[in-house]
């Protein structure tokens, strides 16, 4: 995802990546993924059609072919590249003003719907497509799926998890990827989605501004990381984040450190410690260094990292 800012030469920005199984928002300060406020939930491509499959079957949509007429039954279902054409081809997502009159409304009493298409499945069949189905297949990635989740929820709950003086800033450049930004409408109802959301008392008294922007990136959201990353490979930048092959044979792989398993020298440690205060690692301990022995030295590091942690920020 930090590559996607390649493509607009800016150092931070928060990456709005909707996908086919999960939407992710990835904030990135100064070139630097800030990990600790990614937020991520199951609303993408896959979650619309699911959408439009259950739809199809709640209105019995019909399939027509030169001889007879069949409604859908429950089991009904189509490949699912059929429904990614028919999402791409025919779906679009609702303006904010009909929000609340799809939510209220079953689908069969939904009035001024668009009009229905002839959608050929193959060669002989044709399916009807209620007008209903196209303007409400997306309306899943709004409707706060599960713990009052939605793609505008994930933005503000990801920008509350940065640091106070970076929000406001990212907030200013939201960059959105994947192949379902594209669908018509998106953008204009993310944007109402969140105008209306900072009024809500959910945010109301954390997020202080109402101003948010989007980015036009200079390709389609769906190849934005690709190119970003094109950029990335082909300029100096990339001497800056990347590891040669002869310092990784050289170092026989050390050079690269797995910080899952990393664990600090016990006597470097005790070392810095006493440079910090003579007295500190008798008060955390409770005990004298005389009187831990070898297999005590796990539970002093331990409880040592936490408290040079919490100094240090």
């Amino acid at each position: 995802h930090l590559t996607a800012l390649m493509t607009l030469m800016i150092q931070s920005g928060l990456i709005v990546d909707v996908g086919y199984t999960e939407c992710i928002v990835t904030p990135v300060i100064e070139g630097v993924t800030n990990f600790d406020s990614v937020q991520f939930a199951p609303l993408g491509g896959k979650a619309i059609h699911e959408s439009i499959l259950c739809e199809l079957r709640k209105l019995k949509a019909k399939i027509k072919t030169s001889n007879e007429t069949t409604i859908l039954s429950d089991d009904f279902t189509l490949d699912d590249k059929i429904l990614e054409n028919i999402k791409v081809r025919t779906c679009f997502v609702a303006p904010f003003e009909r929000r609340e009159y799809l939510r209220k409304n079953d689908s069969e009493n939904i009035e001024n719907s668009p009009r229905d298409v002839q959608y050929p499945i193959d060669g002989s069949r044709i399916l009807e497509l209620p007008g209903v189905v196209r303007e409400k297949a997306a309306e899943i990635l709004f409707e706060e799926f599960e713990n009052e989740q939605s793609i505008a929820t994930l933005i503000l709950d990801a920008l509350l998890r940065c640091p106070l003086d970076s929000r406001k800033i990212l907030a200013s450049n939201i960059v959105l990827v994947g192949g379902s930004c594209m669908l018509p409408g998106f953008k204009y109802r993310l944007m109402m989605e969140l105008k209306h959301l900072v009024n809500h008392p959910r945010y109301k008294e954390k997020i202080f501004f109402k101003s948010f922007l989007f980015h036009n990136p200079p390709c389609k959201e769906n190849y934005v990381s690709w190119l970003g990353a094109s950029i990335f490979g082909s300029t100096d930048a990339i001497n800056t984040r990347c590891i040669s092959r002869e310092q990784y044979l050289k170092t026989n792989g050390k050079v690269l450190v797995d910080w899952c398993d990393w664990y600090p020298p016990k006597n470097s440690i005790v070392d810095m410690f006493y440079s910090l205060n003579e007295n500190l690692l008798s008060e955390v301990t409770g005990v004298d260094e005389g009187l831990i022995g070898d297999e005590g030295w796990e539970t002093v590091v331990g409880v040592c990292v936490t408290v040079v942690g919490d100094n240090v920020c």
